[in-house]
């Protein structure tokens, strides 16, 4: 653990592992916005210009058949079901992650924590050693993880900047960061410089 710092990787007063000083933006340039995001804007990987995250600048990203790329033949928003249903949440409308009793995920039918037993035991060897890589609590990624994770900490599904449930403050889609590139990708920096990690 950094003696000046919360995160192990956590820059001299700074709140997030990758934050610059003074900066919101954990992979901000220092007084700009990201190459790749519009100021304001919605999509993570939106070239300035573009609707799309993938579109050439000026380009709409528009399919063949003159519907949004993204959006299925019924007009329906890309990742959700054709009964309109939000991506991730069951028929019966519930959270992703929960069991169809309203259980949390991850959480045993008899409310336990993931990753110990049924008599409340702590963790076996494995999870520690797991828990101990990842620099936090198991299904956290601080220093990365399962997709729709941000490396800056957090709740599950959380940045530690805030947000809705796997969004970033600094936003973009669920699952994308601003500042990231591909989906399911977090671009950090480094006392060492730029990185683009898959998670």
């Amino acid at each position: 653990m950094d003696s000046a710092g919360e995160d192990a990787r956590a820059l001299e007063g700074g709140e997030d592992a990758r934050a610059l000083e003074g900066g919101e933006d954990a992979r901000a340039l220092e007084g700009g916005e990201d190459a790749r995001a519009l100021e304001g804007g919605e999509d993570a990987r939106a070239l300035e210009g573009g609707e799309d995250a993938r579109a050439l600048e000026g380009g709409e990203g528009r399919s063949s058949s003159g519907g949004r790329r993204g959006r299925s033949s019924s007009g329906g928003r890309r990742g959700r079901s054709s009964s309109g249903g939000r991506r991730g949440r069951s028929s019966s409308g519930g959270r992703r992650g929960r069991s169809s009793s309203g259980g949390r995920r991850g959480r045993s039918s008899s409310g336990g924590r993931r990753g110990r037993s049924s008599s409340g035991g702590r963790e076996d060897a494995a999870l520690r050693a797991e828990r101990t890589r990842s620099g936090g609590q198991r299904g956290h990624c601080r220093t990365g993880g399962q997709r729709g994770h941000c490396r800056t900490g957090g709740q599950r599904g959380h940045c530690r900047t805030g947000g809705r449930r796997g969004h970033c403050r600094t936003g973009g889609r669920r699952g994308h960061c601003r500042t990231g590139g591909r989906r399911g990708h977090i671009d950090c920096i480094s006392r060492g410089g730029w990185t683009a990690v898959p998670i």
